[in-house]
């Protein structure tokens, strides 16, 4: 038996406001993180030098994009889609993330080997905007 056709409505009222919250969220996200990434860029210059300066846009760089592919992947789907669609959506963009990361992350290691640390310190500094989004919003 399907549910009457306002409650299905209704549902998918709520589908439609539930994505716009995330894409809120996975927008402040992306923007503190870039914001971070910035900052970041402009104190290691400062402080170490342009190739240090390099390995932090990486940091940043490899946090920023793949969370933005999983933000247009998970974050895509319609309230007509179907709870499958939903979860395998969010599937593709987890996978997709983890390898973007993992490809930044070798590309990195292999064009400035001896810059490991202001790259891991941003893009660490960068997964903090997770919990930074979360408190403000």
């Amino acid at each position: 038996m399907s549910p009457p056709s306002h409650a299905t409505s209704e549902i998918r009222r709520q589908m439609r406001r539930l994505r716009l919250k995330g894409l809120r969220l996975a927008a402040l996200v992306l923007g503190i993180q870039a914001g971070i990434g910035v900052l970041a860029v402009v104190v290691v210059a400062g402080l170490a030098g342009p190739r240090s300066a390099l390995a932090a846009m990486a940091g940043a760089l490899i946090a920023v994009v793949p969370g933005f592919y999983f933000a247009i992947r998970a974050l895509r789907s319609t309230p007509e889609a179907t709870p499958k669609q939903v979860v395998n959506a969010f599937y593709k963009g987890e996978f997709g993330k983890f390898a973007l990361t993992a490809l930044g992350f070798a590309g990195a290691v292999i064009l400035l080997p001896e810059q490991f640390l202001p790259m891991i310190l941003t893009y660490m500094a960068c997964l903090a905007a997770y919990w930074l989004a979360i408190a403000l919003n």
